[in-house]
């Protein structure tokens, strides 16, 4: 999805949950990941952004975590306002801890009310907890063994890796 996406467009940002991998404080570690994503190709820092950045250097206790979502939609309002629309990925949520889902969820939730086109990767078990926010499509895909050999031949292919699959029964 980020490649087909990025193919097409500029801003296209993401953030992948890693069960293994978990991350203390994930709000502000998905936030400030996401904004430095949107930040790089800028040819200038926002004033908010460079405000922040001030107060870090003198001392000052750094943004919490309401005031890295303001940045962040502060940044891409400015984005948009060229014309270039951006695209939040989140992928694995299900994958986040379950006590840090329902923030994430709210984070998500405020994006979504500020026209921010987030696109976000699950397993079913909390689609219920998905579907309970406004303005949510939810799109169910069923992989099959055969799919995903496809897929991944086609795009080994495509990048010039090999690759070998052994037969099973379980497909």
């Amino acid at each position: 999805m980020i490649d087909y996406l990025s193919e097409s467009f500029e801003n296209v940002v993401y953030y992948y949950f890693n069960y293994y991998h978990p991350v203390s404080g994930i709000l502000e570690h998905l936030m400030r990941c996401l904004l430095q994503q949107l930040l790089g190709p800028l040819n200038h820092i926002p004033p908010i952004v460079e405000d922040f950045c001030q107060h870090a250097q003198c001392g000052q206790p750094g943004p919490r975590t309401h005031e890295y979502i303001e940045m962040f939609i502060h940044v891409v309002t400015s984005i948009r306002s060229t014309g270039s629309p951006v695209f939040v990925v989140l992928d694995g949520l299900d994958e986040c801890s379950g006590s840090d889902v329902p923030r994430v969820a709210q984070t998500i939730e405020i994006l979504a009310e500020n026209a921010i086109k987030v696109f976000v990767t699950s397993r079913p078990h909390i689609s219920s907890l998905i579907k309970s926010l406004p303005s949510v499509s939810i799109l169910a895909i069923d992989a099959r063994a055969d799919d995903i050999r496809h897929y991944s031949l086609h795009y080994g292919e495509a990048k010039g890796i090999k690759t070998t699959f052994h037969s099973s029964t379980n497909t």
